[in-house]
This record gives structure tokens, sequence and C-alpha cells, in this order.
């Protein structure tokens, strides 16, 4: 059987996998049968995409973030200095 999804179709299917999974490029575009390269010139080529793609990446990482703020707050030391390295470059913190 042939399958007749249209490429917006399968735009709309890969950013929804990108959700769940997320942002994980390689799975989305499994999950969605379409191939990385068709993923990436789509990004090139469709703006209003490329920004989706990115709003789900920003989106995980705040989730990210988040989880990491959380692990500071309970006195995690290792996400303490991770957060000082990462942040506190300016200060010092290597």
């Amino acid at each position: 059987m042939k399958n007749n999804r249209t490429i917006q179709q399968k735009k709309i299917e890969v950013l929804n996998h990108l959700t769940t999974c997320c942002g994980i490029k390689t799975v989305g575009c499994r999950r969605a049968n379409v191939g990385r390269t068709q993923f990436y010139e789509w990004q090139k080529i469709d703006a209003e995409f490329a920004f989706k793609v990115r709003e789900i990446d920003l989106t995980f990482l705040d989730y990210v973030e988040s989880n990491l703020i959380e692990m500071i707050h309970q006195k995690d030391r290792a996400a303490t200095m991770f957060y000082l390295k990462a942040k506190g470059r300016e200060r010092g913190y290597r």
C-alpha cells in the first residue's frame, strides 16, 4: 500500500513526535518514517517548520534547566558545580 501523506502532514507528524521524544531528531524522524536528510532540508527551506523545531528544542531546554535548578535547591553539589561552571564563568568558575 502506497503512503499518500502530504509533505505538510509529514512535517506535522515529525513535529508531534519531536514533542514526545524531547526534540531528538533521529527518534522523531524514525517514528514519523521520514529521513533525517529530508528533515534537515525542510529546516533549510521552511522557516515556519524550522521555527517550530527550535521552539520544541527550547521547551525541552527550559524543562531540563528547571530540573537542574530544583536539584540545586535540594543542595545537590554536582548540580551546583555544573551550574557554576556553565553560568559562572565570568566569575572565575571553570
